[in-house]
């Protein structure tokens, strides 16, 4: 397979060259141009992929309560409930017996709420929880996710487990 001149010249620059050409050939500007305006906007080229980040997710537990289900006896409670689970390292697994819509997929999406910020929970299983707690170590640091849910709306805040510093905190 043969390779054009501009790729080998492309090779020869280095990938930052590359790509500031590439951009000065989409734009039809000049690569001085292409630099310039970069600059001024404050945008370098990296060169180098961001490390990977190592996670191990070491507890969850959250609790909160569950309406009745519909169609129930009209005087029914409401459901008090509390999960609490240290997966510990290793591959795991998450499984009912019998019954679907068990809430295996809301763990997973409790854990992911704590970790990225977002939920994915539907409204109404947001508004039943009350208390949201996560702990996993992030590269070789121990953190704890713990928040306060009032009406589906998350309050609470990120902690170093060695130093108990408060590394960021969400109010409503």
């Amino acid at each position: 397979m043969s390779r054009s001149i501009a790729q080998v010249e492309d090779d020869a620059a280095g990938p930052v060259d590359a790509w500031l050409e590439e951009i000065a050939r989409a734009s039809q500007q000049s690569v001085e141009v292409v630099r310039e305006v970069l600059a001024e906007h404050g945008v370098r080229a990296h060169t180098a992929l961001p490390r990977p980040h190592r996670i191990l997710v070491t507890a969850v537990e959250f609790e909160g309560i569950r309406p009745a289900p519909d169609g129930q006896q009209p005087d029914a409670a409401d459901i008090p409930f509390r999960f609490h689970w240290e997966p510990g390292p290793g591959v795991w697994c998450l499984a009912s017996t019998g019954k679907n819509e068990a809430g295996k997929s809301r763990v997973l999406e409790i854990i992911l709420w704590c970790l990225r910020g977002r939920a994915g929970l539907q409204r109404d299983v947001r508004s039943w929880l009350r208390r949201v707690r996560t702990e996993f170590v992030l590269d070789d640091e121990p953190l704890v996710v713990e928040m306060t849910v009032t009406g589906g709306i998350p309050t609470g805040s990120v902690v170093s487990k060695q130093t108990g510093a408060e590394l960021r905190r969400s109010t409503a």
